[in-house]
This record gives structure tokens, sequence and C-alpha cells, in this order.
């Protein structure tokens, strides 16, 4: 069974609790490791998430988080996140983005930031730091909601530039494709948050898969995202280094359509989900559940009058049973040693329950019900005695 969120652990601690041989695993992204709340990590962190099997990170950072946290490196497997590049196709003319923007383009240059707004992604602080330094034809569009969207429209009236910022709030797939095919440059300025962490960075993935040249902060998952002048650039989180680097990029038009037309060949071949279901197979991700662990494929067409399917070689099935065998007979695929010790744990757990029997018969048997002293007659009104006598 596998879970896709660290949240859910909660819900594979219950599954072994019940059922101990079913295999649970689950994705891990990052902050579901991280988030501060002591409850939360006596409880999911300490308790939940050890209990499982085995832990599936989706970058190496996020695997540090965890060996930071006490969990075991190797029950922790790092498969990047994907993308499916079939699903962003959308229009690539300018004209269309000028009609969902709703303003001229055709001397602007747009930037991009596009999925949850939180403030780990930066926005506000590239609006105040990074945007005045820009050529002033320059269009910062933001599309999606979150949190820290009451930031960004502070941090866009605070510096008077309502001109060139354009808030989209949440759109749909059809706009998103659009924005991802026709901007010039896609940008993810991270900056660090205590107690937060951006655990891969999907949204530069679909970015460079559409061909646009990306930008993004060199932190946490985005390290793992983003492979430098391969489908992106990365720079660190300081305002004079993203000043310097999109000034340099907007500037060379050529430059701009190199670093996106090899983006989109690196992330296609690097980051698309069969590719990296491949990767996984071939490096034993699979392999990490033993083959004998797994419930044994039955040959239903065989005939069941022979007792073991005579379809499959019985040394393909260690643990197959004789069925035409009584049931109080020995099984064949015990050895004397393990049949021995089957039956000495069956003695040790009939002794037990006979102990704790004997032990807690004196309280377990009913007392006898002592007889009545008195009751109420319904149609008399009367409360009789034990012999009957009457009183009102």
């Amino acid at each position: 069974m596998l879970l896709g969120d660290g949240v859910l652990a909660i819900t594979g601690w219950i599954i072994k609790r019940l059922q101990p041989r079913q295999k649970v695993v689950c994705v891990v992204h990052g902050l579901d490791l991280i988030w501060p709340a002591r409850w939360y990590q006596r409880l999911w962190v300490r308790r939940f998430l050890p209990a499982l099997d085995g832990l599936i990170a989706v970058s190496a950072p996020t695997r540090h988080h965890a060996l930071a946290h006490g969990l075991a490196a190797a029950a922790i497997t790092v498969i990047p996140n994907g993308i499916e590049t079939e699903t962003l196709a959308g229009s690539d003319a300018r004209e269309d983005l000028a009609r969902c923007l709703g303003r001229d383009v055709a001397h602007t240059h747009v930037l991009l930031t596009a999925g949850r707004l939180a403030r780990r992604k930066g926005a506000a602080w590239f609006i105040r730091e990074v945007l005045p330094q820009l050529a002033p034809n320059t269009l910062y569009v933001l599309a999606g909601a979150g949190p820290a969207f009451a930031e960004i429209q502070s941090a866009i009236r605070d510096t008077n530039l309502q001109g060139r910022v354009l808030l989209l709030g949440p759109v749909s797939d059809a706009t998103r494709n659009l924005l991802l095919n026709t901007v010039d440059v896609f940008v993810q300025p991270n900056i660090p948050v205590p107690g937060d962490m951006e655990g891969f960075g999907i949204a530069v993935l679909e970015a460079a898969g559409c061909g646009r040249p990306v930008v993004a902060a060199a932190l946490e998952g985005l390290l793992d995202a983003i492979t430098p002048n391969e489908n992106g650039l990365l720079v660190a989180p300081a305002a004079a280094r993203w000043i310097a680097t999109l000034n340099a990029l907007l500037a060379d038009p050529q430059a701009r359509h190199d670093l996106g037309a090899h983006a989109a060949q690196y992330t296609h071949q690097h980051y698309h989900w069969h590719g990296i279901a491949g990767a996984s197979r071939l490096g034993g991700t699979r392999r990490a559940v033993h083959p004998s662990a797994l419930p044994l494929a039955r040959d239903r067409s065989a005939s069941r009058l022979g007792g073991t399917r005579r379809a499959v070689h019985p040394s393909a099935l260690p643990l197959a049973r004789d069925r035409s065998a009584s049931r109080r007979g020995a099984r064949r695929h015990l050895t004397p040693a393990r049949a021995g010790a089957r039956a000495a744990r069956r003695r040790s757990r009939l002794a037990a329950n006979h102990a704790a029997m004997v032990y807690f018969a004196p309280w377990t048997k009913r007392p006898p019900r002592p007889a009545p002293t008195s009751f109420y007659h319904p149609l008399r009104r009367l409360r009789l005695g034990p012999r009957g006598a009457g009183s009102r």
C-alpha cells in the first residue's frame, strides 16, 4: 500500500496494527517532516512514520530532513517527482497571451510564478527587492492563491508597482498551459522560512517541460528539480544575484530560446514519469520487498483433485499446502524443526490461556443473585414484604 503524504502515516500505522504483514510505504515531501507542532513531531514523526515498511523521499534534501528527525536510513529511498509533458500542451502565440492578460505584451518581458503562493515562494520578497531593479517593460504575473496573497498585495502597494504586477488568482488548466508556453521566463524566487521548506518544486519542471527558461532559487528541493544549465538556472537567494541574472537573460532572446529548448528536451528525458518509473525499477526500488513476501499466484485452470496445483512446479511454491490432506495431518511444506517450533508455540499459548482462565475465574464468575426482600405490585400499589405482608 502506498500513501501519498506523510500526514497519512496514521492510516498506515493503523493498518500495520491490524494487519502486520501488509506492506505500507509512504511518500514524504518535506513539510510533513519538519512541521514544528510538538504533538505532530511526537506522534507522526516519532511513532507513525517509523512504524511503516519504507519511505519515499521526493528529493535528497527531504531525505536529509528525514534522517535528521531520526528515521532509519535503510528505510528511505529517493524518487523524484515527475511530470507528463503531454498534459501541458497549449498555444504558444503571444496574441493569446495578450488576450489572457488583458493587455498588450508585444514589447513586454513577461515573468511568471505559478502554484500555491506560500511565503517560502518568495513572491513578496521578489516584488520588493528585485522587480524595481529590472527593466520598466517587465511584467510579473502570479497565477495561484495561498496564504501569502495578502502579503503580496501589501508589497505591491508599498512599492507602487500596480502596473507591473498582475495577480490572476486560481486559473484553469488551459490558462496555466497557455502561460507556461508563452511567457518569457519562469521564476521561482524561494526564500528560507523557518518551519517550512520546498520539498521538490513541481512547477519548475512543468515550465521547463514547456520550453520556458527557468530561474529558481538554489534552496532545498529545487536543488534536485533543477540541474544548472540543463533545465534551468539556480541563483542564490540574494537580490543582487537575481537582478544580474534576469537582466542578462531578458536582454538576450537567443539565450532564452536555447535554454528553453534544451530544458524541454532534458526534462522530458529525465523527469517524465515513464523514465522515473523505469529507473526506479532498475535501481532496485521494487526489490525492497522480497518476492517471497508477495502473494503466490494460483493456476485456477489446474485440477483441484490432485492436491497441489500441477501447473506450478512445487519448488516454486514453498508455502503451498496440500489441501487434499487432512487438516489434522502434517503439512508437507513444514520441516520437522518448524513443525516442532509451531507445536511448542501452540502449547505455550494454550498454557497461557489456561493460566489466565484459572487466575481470573473467581472474578469472572457471576455471584448468585440475592433473593428479593420486597417488590412492587402494579395493580394493588402495595409494597409487599418477603412473606407477602402488605403495607401502604
